[in-house]
């Protein structure tokens, strides 16, 4: 093998490493993400619709997923949300616990962490 074809080759190594591990860091700043998610939901959501008798559905993949895109899902959460004290998280904050809910209820698996730029992907169940 020559020089330029060893070179060109660690040079390739090299970038598919730095993919993988860009990859690597944003699924874990996705995990994070659910696990934020997790414990607002928990905090926040949780007493009304997860409890007997709580007065919120349940929100089921079927549920989440008739807002059909993740945009309008959150623009919801964000004007309505929680009861009574709506608008009341933050943006990271809402963005956090709709990749719980997305996640919990199988709707996604995400890769990277949600914003608005995961505004436009459709949600199906």
């Amino acid at each position: 093998m020559t020089r330029a074809a060893t070179f060109c080759l660690l040079i390739l190594t090299g970038q598919a490493a730095c993919v993988a591990s860009e990859s690597d860091r944003l699924g874990e700043q996705a995990a994070v993400q659910v696990e934020r998610g997790e414990n607002l939901y928990t905090q926040k959501c949780a007493s009304c619709h997860d409890a007997e008798g709580g007065i919120g559905p349940r929100l089921t993949g079927k549920v989440l997923a008739g807002y059909r895109t993740i945009g309008t899902l959150f623009d919801y959460n964000r004007l309505a949300m929680p009861y009574g004290a709506p608008g009341s998280l933050s943006e990271e904050e809402y963005w956090d616990v709709l990749a719980y809910l997305l996640e919990s209820r199988d709707l996604t698996t995400p890769t990277a962490p949600l914003n608005a730029r995961s505004s436009e992907l459709e949600l199906r169940d």
